[in-house]
């Protein structure tokens, strides 16, 4: 069993419950949305203590949907998708003014009747592009119409994501430098994931396959290992306290197989998974205030070698991380 790590940070002041946070890719932004209809965005650009960089005033939740954050690769500059519990979902982007740094919104797309469930930007090989899960099992993929700049979105791709379910999370896989399209994954409320990919020639979606991950509990949370060279793809699969992890093997041009190889208990509800960027550590965040870290060995078993405690001190259910 790990020994459980206390972790000990500055705690930032925040009035109600924080419903999401993301660090974008350099780790030097992270916002954070609340239950009031904020999103504040901190940075530690200079390596000190997080400060408030500006505070956005997004909508207050409907409790339809999910309240999820999402960030664009850096090199689109500093751009944020946010749904805010109902049908629409927001794009905001950071612009420079005369007294310094402006945040805007650059767009309000609300086309869908459906309540978002979770919102995941297309890997930057491949362009700005935003992809959100709809609780009529959709995913719809945006697009700004300029090709530079973060205005005016348009909808460029819906998908029948999951059947009969609603599309609970999207997971991209992370492509080699000119590879093909990535595959996508979606989860549903009622299990199963589903995993696509998208062909430009015919301008529509091919099916690679479906599995039954997560039983009946619903898919939470997904994440998949960088390939690196290995054989076959792995998808980290969170549903109830527990993860699945997957090995597909197969084309994505045809038809792929899919096998559970491993599946770890996390004790308590999974928030998110995340590999490292080798694919040799995997990371699982819980209702439990704690962070497991599972790492495989050679023959492919998972064990647990770290445990990271939150604060005790806060009450269980005050917060929720996505």
């Amino acid at each position: 069993m790990a020994e459980a790590l206390n972790i000990t940070s500055k705690p930032i002041e925040v009035e109600g419950s924080i419903l999401s946070a993301s660090y974008n890719q350099h780790g030097n932004l992270l916002a954070c949305c609340t239950a009031d209809g904020l999103i504040r965005v901190y940075t530690n650009e200079k390596g000190e203590d997080l400060a408030l960089r500006v505070t956005i005033k997004a909508g207050v939740p409907t409790g339809e949907g999910e309240f999820r954050l999402a960030w664009a690769h850096p090199e689109f500059g500093n751009v944020l998708a946010a749904s805010f519990g109902g049908q629409a979902l927001g794009v905001w982007e950071e612009l420079p003014g005369q007294d310094g740094p402006e945040w805007r919104r650059a767009a309000l797309l609300s086309d869908s009747r459906a309540a978002v469930r979770d919102v995941s930007f297309v890997p930057k090989d491949f362009g700005l592009q935003l992809a959100a899960a709809f609780a009529d099992g959709t995913a719809r993929i945006y697009e700004p119409l300029a090709p530079f700049g973060a205005e005016e979105w348009a909808l460029v791709s819906t998908l029948r994501a999951v059947s009969d379910a609603a599309c609970t999370c999207l997971a991209w896989q992370r492509p080699p430098a000119n590879g093909p399209l990535p595959l996508l994954a979606a989860g549903g409320s009622k299990g199963g994931v589903a995993v696509w990919r998208r062909v430009e020639a015919v301008m529509d979606w091919h099916h690679c396959t479906t599995f039954a991950a997560g039983a009946t509990a619903g898919v939470s949370c997904m994440h998949w290992a960088p390939a690196l060279g290995r054989p076959q793809e792995l998808l980290a699969v969170g549903s109830a306290s527990a993860v699945e992890v997957w090995s597909l093997t197969g084309t994505a041009d045809s038809s792929m197989q899919a096998e559970m190889v491993a599946r770890l208990d996390a004790g308590a509800s999974v928030w998110k998974v995340e590999w490292n960027m080798l694919g040799t550590a995997l990371a699982v965040s819980t209702e439990a205030r704690e962070v497991l870290i599972f790492t495989p060995t050679l023959l492919g078993e998972f064990n647990l070698t770290a445990k990271f405690a939150g604060d005790a001190a806060m009450a269980p259910g005050a917060a929720m991380d996505h």
